[in-house]
């Protein structure tokens, strides 16, 4: 892993808080949250800030708050098949806060799923990242408590350079 990337290293599946500051005073506090899925040579990592700034009000919506402004969000996502880093845009993980836990779901060898869960009871989510072909082609989010009344659905179609 690079010294300018947003994830720290890291063994395992194992979540913790640290300091990024360059001073050595805690500016900001993340967690990585990591899974796997050996069969497909898939890794993911999520990055998640404690304490960000306020991006939800009464005004705004998030999955996994309500009213409120997060205590922890996603600040980025790392997904990785054969070595191969595939494109995460920001828009399929700006709305969802409160992450607890993540899994990779093998479909075929060239097609999985990332999938978050999140929130905590009426706020709880779960939000599926459908990656095939090298690519992320739908992002579903549904409510954990009411999953076929409150959802939503985003396709995805990027111009990848295969060389």
């Amino acid at each position: 892993m690079k010294s300018n990337e947003l994830l720290p290293p890291f063994i395992g599946a194992c979540l913790w808080w640290t300091t990024i500051a360059a001073t050595g005073q805690s500016a900001v506090s993340i967690k990585v949250l990591e899974a796997s899925l050996p069969e497909s040579n898939v890794t993911a990592r999520v990055t998640v800030l404690k304490d960000p700034p306020c991006l939800f009000d009464r005004t705004a919506y998030g999955w996994g708050v309500e009213n409120t402004c997060s205590k922890e969000s996603i600040g980025g996502i790392m997904v990785e098949q054969g070595g191969k880093r595939q494109i995460v845009p920001l828009s399929a993980f700006a709305d969802l806060a409160e992450p607890r836990t993540i899994r990779l779901i093998g479909k075929t060898p060239r097609s999985f799923i990332l999938q978050i869960s999140g929130g905590d009871a009426a706020t709880s989510y779960r939000a599926n990242l459908r990656f095939e072909n090298g690519a992320l082609k739908t992002r579903r989010v549904e409510s954990g408590e009411f999953p076929a009344d409150a959802n939503e659905t985003t396709k995805y179609r990027f111009n990848i350079d295969q060389r």
